[in-house]
């Protein structure tokens, strides 16, 4: 019960500070923490429960502040399926690798849901500059945010919580 209760919270929690976030002076400072949670399931959650888990986080931000629903969903599937079959070969125990990883993929992320949203017909516009820097604070703020993760959802006395 812990996990449910402490995922629903991140994802609402992590919505609460993108929202705030957004009206700051400096555009290119944005976190999407729930972006970071879809590569921590990705890497250390089992596969069932982890869908699970990335579904409800992407209609629950869908629903939440996204002018245009189903690009979150269908990239948040596309990552955690790399994720799941390729994290047993991929080195990812280490915040100097964690950060690079977190950095690729949130990179490449940013470009496929411009690109869907291209294909739909939908005008927005995504800055180089601003991807990277984007990039970089991801890769960053997962040294701290895997860790709260870690312990919202691997401390439990239920082997049966997942």
């Amino acid at each position: 019960m812990k996990r449910f209760i402490g995922l629903l919270l991140i994802s609402i929690f992590s919505l609460v500070i993108q929202g705030n976030l957004k009206y700051l002076p400096t555009p290119f400072l944005r976190i999407d923490l729930l972006l970071l949670t879809v590569f921590y399931l990705g890497f250390f959650v089992p596969f069932f429960s982890g869908i699970f888990w990335i579904i409800v986080m992407a209609l629950i931000q869908e629903a939440w502040s996204v002018p245009f629903h189903g690009p979150l969903l269908f990239t948040y599937l596309i990552f955690f399926f790399f994720l799941r079959s390729f994290h047993k070969n991929l080195f990812f125990q280490e915040d100097a690798s964690q950060v690079l990883w977190v950095f690729v993929l949130s990179f490449v992320s940013r470009w496929m849901i411009q690109g869907i949203l291209l294909v739909f017909d939908y005008s927005g516009q995504v800055n180089f500059l601003q991807t990277i820097l984007f990039s970089v604070f991801q890769g960053v703020a997962s040294i701290a945010f895997f860790p709260l993760l870690n312990w919202l959802i691997k401390e439990s006395d239920d082997p049966y919580a997942y």
